[in-house]
Order: C-alpha cells, then structure tokens, then sequence
C-alpha cells in the first residue's frame, strides 16, 4: 500500500526545522517495464486499471512493435497525452509524467548538488589532473558546459542574496 504525505517533510539532523518542498522522488511511481515484465500488461492491451492503495486509475497504453516480434508497452499520461515509460502519483491523486508533475528532482534543490556540479563543471572546461591523453572539447560543446556553469553560478549568488534578504529583515 502506498501512503502519500498530505504536508510536506520537516528536515531531520538541522537545528532549523526547516520544511523540504516536495520532490519528484517523494512521489510514488508506476513503471511499465515491471508490469510487462510481470505479464500484468500484455501487448494486445490498450488500457490498464492502476491499484495504489485505495485509489483506481484507468490509463490508456501505446504499443511500440518491432520487426523481430519484440516491443514495448508506455503509458499514455492523462495530462498531455504523450507515450511515457514511468507516470507518478501526485499529492492531488492524479497520476502525471515527469514532465506534467511540476516538480525538480531533489538532487536539483540542493545547494551541495549545484556546488558540486559548478566543481566538475570548472574541472572540465578549465583542466585538472590529467589522468589521460587530453582531448580538447569541441566548441559547441564547450560553449553549452559554459552556458551552463553560468546558469548555476547565477543561481548561486541569487541563493546568497535571498540568505542574506532573509537575515536582514
């Protein structure tokens, strides 16, 4: 049985209680593969009933067939409509793809993730130790690793004037 938090999650080891905002991997899910490797979806299906706890969903199915006689089973998502591998329930008790959902994945939320990211960012583009014969990278691809490691130092003095708006009032 599934249970869903109806309130978000307090912090745990923080002198703060801080509240975490909800994220994608709070969020129960529903993979395809594993009912298909079950055998509780078939390829001949077009819609299967979903049991989370107490709550019955009816989802529509897309079939991709191939020439060897193989194939693979999506979800429809009821949102958007598009074929999709996993659907996850949401606090409201719909279920959503991850692009209908809202919600960032938690390693995206941290600030210990996007220090570590601007750290193998600023290795890549600006060197380090060499364990191998160097390649240079190619400009389109350099010039997207900088777009991005722009992005999250922005985001990261954002973040330190938000802190500091905070302790000022």
């Amino acid at each position: 049985m599934v249970q869903l938090r109806s309130e978000p999650v307090a912090s745990v080891g923080d002198q703060r209680s801080r509240i975490k905002s909800l994220t994608k991997d709070d969020l129960p899910k529903i993979n395809i593969s594993r009912l298909r490797a079950t055998g509780a979806v078939k390829p001949d299906m077009d819609r299967v009933t979903l049991s989370i706890g107490e709550l019955e969903r009816v989802v529509a199915l897309a079939h991709l067939h191939f020439p060897n006689g193989g194939g693979w089973s999506l979800f429809i998502c009821p949102q958007c409509d598009r074929p999709r591998r996993v659907l996850r329930l949401t606090e409201a008790g719909r279920l959503a793809c991850c692009d209908c959902d809202g919600l960032l994945y938690r390693c995206q939320q941290t600030v210990a993730g996007r220090l570590s990211r601007i750290a193998h960012l600023r290795a890549l583009l600006y060197g380090g130790p060499v364990k191998h014969k160097r390649r240079w990278l190619n400009p389109d691809r350099r010039q997207r690793l900088e777009a991005s490691l722009r992005r999250l130092l922005i985001r990261q003095r954002q973040d330190r004037l938000e802190r500091m708006k905070s302790f000022t009032k």
